[in-house]
């Protein structure tokens, strides 16, 4: 080919299609032969045509195919059959004109759909497919297309909340409101802690990334999802990968608000009450869950009696219950340096559960009897008791 003096040559691999009828092109007329062919692209014709060839059972090749489309704008305005409309057109133009050929072209290398290649050497030919093979392909089609919009809307989602400053950011449980979102986001921090279950999981953690500009690294994961307020700022990875809760499910949440406003102690008849002790907790000062406490009296002969009380969960926590099950799933308290990770819900547990100080507290006391020497006599479980935290 020569442009502009320079001989340029082209591989036949680099080929796709020749246009029949278009060997006298100049160079300069390509760009427009070629924008002309966008401009005229209907996918509805090639509908047209696959019902036309499917009630023909025929196959044809491009420029056969563009006699067929491109009679659907003469058919529009003419009140005639299509063969005779089809004849007319044979002996107007003889054949395809090269620029409807090459919109067929076109059409035909985007088809998914209605057609299907018999033939591939040489001339290829073109069959339509089945009407069943037809509607089931549109089917996935038209699954594709909602598949591939509902992932842009999690981009833009992800761009809009990465842009948010840290306190208008997305709540961690935002993203677990739509199955399909959190489906995603599940995928990306499985990828982020190095625990993918499966390769879709790796698939679809890779197109978040790239789509979001960033390299497919589990660092990358992990930086994404403290952008969008999905990981806070000093996550813990190690809790992440060994699969430990750090928050409460909405139900545990609910559940445990309830036993605050309505729950009433099963074991109050049988408390003992211990309330005339001074009862001492000794813990730090920003402590706000206290969960042990002393007291110390002096016998008539001398000997001293020391009090063990221990907080009493089960006043408000009854086995089987919702919380009940989740505490026995989560084992203890996580305390780290960054952060607490309590077992029971933080409200519960620092209200409910605390024994706090100047309130009755329900609690779990042992009373140990001491010699003189500081050495246990003897020990007694008092089982539940109700307590005044003094100090």
């Amino acid at each position: 080919m020569m442009q502009n003096g320079i001989t340029t040559s082209i591989k036949p691999q680099q080929v796709t299609f020749i246009v029949p009828g278009a060997e006298n092109f100049e160079p300069t007329e390509i760009s427009e032969f070629v924008q002309k062919a966008h401009d005229n692209l209907d996918p509805a014709l090639l509908e047209f045509a696959w019902n036309e060839l499917l009630e023909k059972n025929k196959s044809v090749t491009v420029q056969e195919l563009a006699e067929v489309i491109y009679l659907e704008v003469m058919m529009s305005n003419i009140d005639c059959s299509f063969n005779d409309l089809f004849l007319s057109y044979q002996m107007i133009f003889g054949s395809a004109e090269p620029l409807e050929t090459y919109c067929a072209h076109l059409l035909l290398s985007r088809d998914e759909v209605y057609f299907a290649v018999l033939e591939s050497k040489g001339l290829s030919v073109y069959g339509p497919r089945t009407a069943n093979q037809v509607d089931e392909l549109l089917r996935r089609k038209l699954a594709k297309e909602a598949s591939e919009k509902e992932f842009e809307e999690l981009i833009q989602f992800l761009r809009s909340a990465k842009q948010k400053p840290p306190q208008d950011k997305p709540p961690r449980s935002s993203w677990k409101a739509e199955e399909k979102t959190w489906h995603k986001i599940e995928s990306l921090e499985a990828f982020a802690i190095d625990s993918c279950k499966n390769d879709d999981q790796k698939k679809t953690a890779g197109m978040i990334l790239k789509a979001m500009g960033q390299a497919k690294t589990s660092s990358a994961a992990v930086n994404l999802l403290i952008d969008i307020g999905y990981f806070p700022v000093h996550v813990n990875l190690d809790l992440l990968k060994l699969n430990l809760p750090t928050d409460h499910r909405d139900e545990i949440l609910s559940a445990a608000e309830s036993l605050l406003s309505t729950s009433t102690d099963l074991d109050e008849a049988d408390r003992i009450d211990l309330t005339p002790l001074k009862v001492y907790a000794i813990d730090v000062d920003e402590a706000d869950e206290l969960d042990d406490a002393l007291s110390a009296t002096r016998l008539q002969d001398g000997r001293i009696k020391i009090w063990i009380h221990i907080a009493d969960p089960t006043s408000l926590v009854q086995p089987g219950s919702i919380i009940d099950k989740d505490a026995r799933r989560r084992g203890t308290s996580i305390f780290l340096p960054t952060a607490t990770y309590p077992m029971f819900p933080e409200r519960l547990a620092m209200e409910g559960m605390s024994l706090q100080q100047g309130k009755l507290c329900n609690a779990v006391s042992v009373s140990v009897v001491l010699r003189s020497d500081g050495r246990i006599l003897g020990g007694k479980l008092n089982h539940q008791t109700d307590i005044y935290v003094d100090i």
